[in-house]
């Protein structure tokens, strides 16, 4: 059954007045599901209607009149042809029904001045033996609750709307299974479901609409994440239309997962590749206990450290005040820097250490050396040819 709620907040002031949605969350079914018009001519059809009504929030409230609308006539947006045999009963107790064909109304009320209704708590309404009329529509029940909080002395008015819809003689949709329940990721799964004919259907699922009507089974393959499929039937009757839709969920193990914004409170693991599309920021440490392969530039604000070896196929750059290595990258224990091939310090500034530089070839400076001294040393020459001229 295709049911839509619509909750009308008490118009007041007062600041004990309840909040919309906050008074009783109402439920409604019905016998048959789906109702079905009457025929034109003939027996009429009949129709029972079971309201709920639960005290959801986590205060008590008093009660002291609940009615129900019937809509009644012979139009597409109209119930009943009338309120003629209509079998009324509450589960509150001692409360009474009466009644009200000149308003389309059921109204129930309690002896005394209220009942309580307390957290947690509802009531049960039921109406049976319903004459349906024979046009097919939707049609709204309005169902108004007259209350107060305890504890204040001002009486409100909670109204709520419900809605079902009549549908043609002989109508059905039911019994929508997906067979297995659960699959792995990228698994596969069948629908199947049954209605009658003379009406439109659609398969509904993620972003998915599916003309079905010819069809009462469908595949569906590579399913990555749990997913609700709905199957919506659409009758018509003249110009007037009236829909059901019914649902199944095929639950997928370990899914994949789209979301938003996620919050991660304790130690998340990566098994496989890691991709990053945007910006990734790490406000606190961040460690990487394989190998971390970076296609654009990346960021540090505070220091790198790395346990391991670092390449790199372009260029290093440190916008800092210096580049300290205290140890030599990938070997041993020794403090020192291999340079495979060059050192370019082609700004101002210069190169320092504190320890010693070897060069096992030669040193070529662009400007003239320094007069060397005993702490300094000299800059080394290139080697002489040690083979004798002819």
């Amino acid at each position: 059954m295709s049911l839509v709620a619509h909750t009308i907040a008490p118009t007041s002031d007062d600041p004990d007045a309840l909040a919309e949605g906050t008074v009783l969350s109402y439920e409604l079914t019905t016998d048959p599901d789906p109702i079905r018009v009457s025929p034109a001519t003939g027996t009429v059809e009949l129709a029972d209607l079971v309201i709920v009504g639960s005290r959801q929030a986590g205060t008590a409230i008093e009660a002291r009149k609940l009615t129900v609308y019937i809509p009644t006539g012979t139009a597409s947006a109209e119930l009943a042809l009338d309120l003629t045999g209509i079998a009324a009963q509450i589960s509150l107790p001692g409360w009474t029904p009466t009644s009200d064909p000149t308003n389309q109304r059921i109204v129930f009320a309690p002896p005394s001045d209220a009942t309580r209704i307390e957290a947690g708590a509802g009531v049960t309404i039921q109406l049976g033996g319903i004459r349906v009329n024979r046009q097919v529509g939707s049609v709204p029940i309005p169902i108004e609750l007259e209350y107060r909080a305890v504890g204040t002395s001002a009486w409100r008015t909670d109204t709520t709307t419900l809605g079902i819809g009549k549908f043609p003689a002989g109508f059905y949709l039911r019994n929508l299974i997906v067979r297995p329940l659960i699959v792995d990721n990228g698994g596969s799964a069948t629908l199947t479901w049954e209605a009658s004919e003379g009406a439109t259907y659609k398969l509904l699922y993620d972003l998915a609409e599916v003309d079905v009507t010819s069809r009462r089974t469908y595949p569906v393959t590579n399913v990555r994440h749990t997913t609700v499929f709905y199957v919506r039937g659409i009758a018509q009757s003249g110009n007037n239309t009236v829909e059901r839709t019914i649902s199944t969920t095929l639950v997928v193990n370990e899914p994949d997962l789209v979301v938003n914004n996620l919050t991660i409170n304790g130690i998340t693991t990566a098994n496989g590749e890691l991709v990053a599309n945007g910006q990734v920021t790490a406000k606190r440490d961040l460690a990487v206990t394989g190998s971390a392969t970076v296609g654009r530039n990346t960021t540090l604000r505070g220091t790198l450290g790395v346990d391991g070896e670092v390449t790199t196929q372009g260029i290093v750059k440190v916008s800092g005040t210096g580049l300290l290595l205290t140890k030599r990258l990938g070997h041993g224990d020794g403090g020192v820097i291999d340079v495979i091939s060059s050192i370019d310090q082609s700004v101002s500034g210069g190169i320092s250490t504190r320890g010693q530089v070897t060069a096992t070839r030669f040193v070529t400076t662009s400007s003239p050396a320094d007069t060397p001294d005993a702490t300094n040393g000299a800059a080394e020459s290139p080697p002489a040819d040690p083979t004798p001229a002819p």
